[in-house]
């Protein structure tokens, strides 16, 4: 076994390198894994020297296709605990997309053209949000049989997301006020002034215990998948504290003095009445009452009583929170893209500025700065 490294000159003039980690299995055959640094090469290679020896090594055979490179990835995931949704992702990543495209493919014989072929496959058919995740996957799964490197260098260049607007994506300076005016005391002020000054998740919302919520300190640290199964928090930063404004707090401390489930394990917005009380409420029912509270207030699109909801539901209260936290005081809390990242529960804060530093960059309608303490003092 050895770990060498190889150079060599692209067509364009540049130079790339890649360890190789180069072993021999018991039959006799040899094979070789790549690598972008010499630690992982090296880590590689103490790895499979330690399962040849203990006979437990399976090597990726170069004949095999990407359908079936695919299904063991997914075992390899499903071995690892990734999250149910997560995996259902994947899933339906591999079966649209990935297979229908390059399924037939052998992995010893692809190249980095037919790597870029089915990047500008991506992009022609899909929407750009939709073609990153599969792209996303479909990396997860060459790195999961060695040849992660056909990707080096082939970076999926997909449009930038579009700029959100106030009116358009999220609530108004005059429209939020409305919300949480027509919102009955209790349960529905609760809710919304929980999604409008905290930001959370739709899982992270629907896992929150009474427990979480203390001193006007909202902890998360749990999430809850479609069926309602309870997990780790999306990433490491997605473990937070919130403080709650002043003039949210009592609402709160109202609903937990009135709902039927108020001990510290409890959930603090489960199902209520008679069909499974107490347990996980789905994420539909949540975005079913925002829409009916938009109407309730006539935030709709053809601003009428009557008319059709403005907003989707749940997440535009997660971008009010960020318009909130951007804003300059007094309107605002003033902070930094970097700290509202940490607010938001980002993995980096590369998604934070992706998504919001139009507004941080004062390029925005000035209607987003909606979040200000005169509006609060009128709640």
């Amino acid at each position: 076994m050895a770990v060498r490294k190889r150079t060599w000159t692209n067509k364009n003039g540049s130079t790339s390198e890649r360890w190789f980690c180069h072993y021999r299995l018991p039959d006799g055959k040899r094979r070789a894994e790549s690598f972008a640094t010499r630690k992982e090469a090296k880590d590689r290679d103490a790895k499979i020297h330690g399962e040849l020896a203990e006979g437990r090594h399976v090597a990726i055979d170069r004949n095999t296709t990407i359908k079936e490179a695919g299904e063991h990835w997914i075992r390899d995931r499903e071995a690892a605990r990734v999250r149910p949704v997560t995996l259902k992702q994947y899933r339906s990543h591999l079966a649209k997309h990935i297979v229908p495209a390059i399924g037939d493919m052998r992995l010893g014989k692809l190249t980095p053209g037919d790597v870029t072929a089915f990047r500008d496959r991506l992009l022609s058919k899909l929407k750009p949000a939709m073609a990153s995740k599969v792209w996303v996957s479909f990396g997860s799964l060459l790195r999961a049989s060695r040849v992660g490197h056909l990707t080096d260098g082939i970076a999926l260049s997909a449009p930038a997301a579009a700029e959100l607007q106030a009116g358009v994506d999220l609530p108004t300076l005059a429209e939020l006020p409305r919300i949480v005016t027509v919102a009955k005391p209790g349960r529905e002020r609760a809710l919304v002034m929980l999604l409008a000054f905290c930001g959370l998740r739709s899982g992270e919302l629907r896992a929150l215990r009474w427990s979480d919520v203390a001193g006007g300190v909202v902890s998360v640290n749990r999430g809850v998948d479609p069926a309602g199964n309870f997990h780790a928090p999306k990433s490491r930063r997605s473990v937070r504290k919130l403080t709650l404004p002043e003039k949210a707090a009592p609402h709160l401390l109202a609903w937990r003095a009135a709902s039927p489930h108020s001990r510290d394990t409890d959930l603090v917005f489960p199902n209520t009445g008679e069909v499974r009380p107490g347990e996980v409420r789905a994420h539909k029912l949540f975005d079913d009452e925002i829409r009916a509270l938009q109407k309730r207030a006539g935030v709709t699109v053809d601003g009428t009583l009557t008319g059709a909801a403005k907003y989707s539901g749940l997440h535009v209260f997660r971008h009010w929170f960020a318009s909130w936290a951007l804003a300059p005081a007094p309107d605002g809390l003033g902070k930094d893209l970097s700290e509202v990242s940490r607010m938001m529960g980002h993995s980096s804060q590369a998604i934070t500025d992706s998504r919001y530093a139009h507004w941080f960059h004062g390029r925005a309608d000035g209607a987003f700065v909606i979040g200000s303490s005169r509006m609060l003092a009128g709640l």
